[in-house]
């Protein structure tokens, strides 16, 4: 269970521009703040910060990649919904 409440700060870490920036002010504070406990967050001061905004910038970009792909799928989806609607309109 100790794992689970550290993957989830550092998941919220990667995508919360908020999460970190209140991280990078009081790391131990952010760290209660998520029910981590004291040796978790002592060990938060030792995170590599340039390290987590690279990988929240990757992880965003990657994200941002994946909404549009999704987009994209759904507007062809939606085309060839309309091409099938239409022919079964046609032949009605």
């Amino acid at each position: 269970m100790k794992g689970v409440a550290l993957e989830a700060f550092f998941a919220r870490l990667l995508v919360d521009p908020l999460a970190r920036a209140r991280f990078a002010v009081d790391p131990i504070a952010e760290g209660r703040r998520a029910r981590l406990d004291a040796e978790e967050c002592r060990a938060l001061l030792d995170l590599d910060r340039v390290g987590l905004e690279l990988a929240a910038s990757s992880f965003a970009s990657k994200r941002r990649r994946a909404e549009l792909a999704s987009a994209q799928a759904l507007g062809a989806l939606r085309r060839m919904t309309r091409r099938v609607l239409a022919t079964v309109l046609r032949r009605g």
